[in-house]
């Protein structure tokens, strides 16, 4: 009796203990944030972030509160694909109101007051720089890595936007290749260096906002994904995508989606299938291999 009676309490003690609550950890959740005319991507791996880029100047305030919104307090990595407003714009906002753990960026500078403004809050909060080349890998917990896939360390190339840090996430079976605003050239060089297994995604970010400095046929091929997802701007004055560039998907049986026409996207992984939906509608789903 004495014994049931210490089980019982024992029992009333571990049930008024304060419980941590987390996400499911293996599902992996890509949001491409819709930034108009610009560039955002969060990856979150139960409670490991990682920010690839946070819009021009005037999104860091709505990917901070989006952020937030998610219940964020703090990011693992910040990536920086390169030093464009449209890509780093936001960060410095993004940097005042979160604890960054580490900041990865290319060995390239800009002299902008952008870029000037975003390397002073690194300082300003003693942020680790990562240089980001061809190489580097990071785990974000025990399924899932993100690796840089060009530049390579001490590349020159004559358009700046080249130099972006091209990242594969990869989560198990699933793939993402995230090609910030790298083109044709970049194309190129993945296409001579990596295996044809090596390049196969199952979600392409198409390169530079759908213009037709990037997207070439054969990389399209050589990455056979099943959905590219464009970050643009509605009724910008690029008239990106180009409609050359959509051509070339929706001829190799791309499905493609666009945060100009639909908003944030929100890619949710299991490691086997790929469900995209808005932040209210399920929009398509990814049969098992």
């Amino acid at each position: 009796m004495k014994f049931l009676c210490a089980l019982f309490f024992s029992l009333l003690i571990v049930l008024q203990m304060p419980c941590k609550v987390t996400a499911q950890t293996n599902l992996v959740e890509v949001h491409f944030l819709d930034v108009g005319q610009a560039d955002s991507i969060l990856i979150t791996f139960g409670e490991e972030t990682m920010l690839v880029d946070a819009g021009d100047n005037a999104d860091g305030k709505m990917v901070s509160e989006y952020l937030k919104k998610l219940g964020i307090t703090q990011l693992d990595y910040i990536v920086a694909t390169h030093p464009h407003h449209d890509h780093i714009g936001g960060m410095d906002d993004v940097i005042q109101n979160f604890e960054v753990d580490r900041v990865l960026m290319p060995d390239v500078s800009y002299p902008t007051t952008h870029y000037k403004s975003l390397l002073k809050e690194i300082k300003k909060k003693e942020i680790p720089i990562m240089n980001a080349h061809k190489g580097v890998k990071i785990k974000l917990g025990r399924r899932v890595s993100v690796q840089v896939i060009s530049p390579s360390e001490n590349a020159e190339y004559e358009d700046f936007n080249d130099y972006s840090a091209v990242l594969m996430l990869k989560h198990e079976e699933n793939r993402f290749l995230l090609m910030g605003d790298a083109g044709v050239e970049v194309e190129k060089q993945m296409l001579n260096r990596l295996k044809k297994k090596q390049l196969q995604n199952d979600v392409l970010k198409i390169g530079h906002h759908g213009a037709i400095s990037a997207t070439t046929d054969a990389f399209i091929k050589a990455v056979s994904p099943e959905t590219a997802v464009i970050s643009v701007g509605k009724d910008n004055r690029y008239h990106f995508p180009d409609h050359e560039v959509l051509q070339r998907l929706s001829g190799n049986d791309i499905s493609i989606l666009r945060t100009d026409q639909i908003g944030t996207i929100i890619a949710t992984s299991d490691g086997k299938n790929i469900t995209f939906h808005t932040e209210n509608n399920l929009i398509s789903h990814k049969k098992e291999k």
